[in-house]
């Protein structure tokens, strides 16, 4: 005669491995649909800071040129934020542009700039590997005369 098994001993039935493959499933299709959105957050993040550090740069190299040689010029950055000449490893183009100085008005000032203080408009374009412009953000830089 043969011997039956206990109930507790048996495994899992067919109903309940569906069951938990379905449930599996769910939680990583949840998953997976938000990695677009974390990936885009990041992109975000990371042109944030490089538009920052390559601000901090033209900033810093506006400072030290002499006031009355401040001009408009273009420069590449690649994907460090570092400058480049080659047009093949430009990630962001950067035109700085003097606005004016001495004879406009700045963004919340009561009067026109004083003679002392120079505007510089420099525009950040994220660009495509073959140059066509992703997308573009203004600051406007106030380089002051010094002493």
């Amino acid at each position: 005669m043969r011997k039956r098994r206990p109930p507790y001993a048996s495994g899992f039935s067919l109903v309940e491995l569906a069951l938990a493959l379905g449930i599996a499933t769910f939680a990583l299709m949840a998953i997976v649909a938000v990695m677009p959105v974390g990936l885009i957050g990041l992109r975000s993040a990371m042109d944030q800071f490089l538009e920052a550090r390559i601000i901090q740069k033209i900033s810093g190299d506006l400072g030290m040129t002499p006031f009355e040689e401040i001009a408009n010029g273009t420069l590449l950055f690649d994907n460090d934020g570092v400058v480049t000449d080659d047009p093949d490893l430009a990630r962001y183009r950067v035109t700085s542009s003097l606005v004016n100085h001495g004879s406009k008005t700045f963004p919340g000032a009561a009067g026109t700039i004083h003679q002392n203080l120079a505007i510089v408009e420099v525009e950040i374009s994220r660009v495509a590997p073959g140059g066509a412009k992703i997308s573009t953000t203004t600051f406007p830089l106030a380089i002051a005369r010094g002493r």
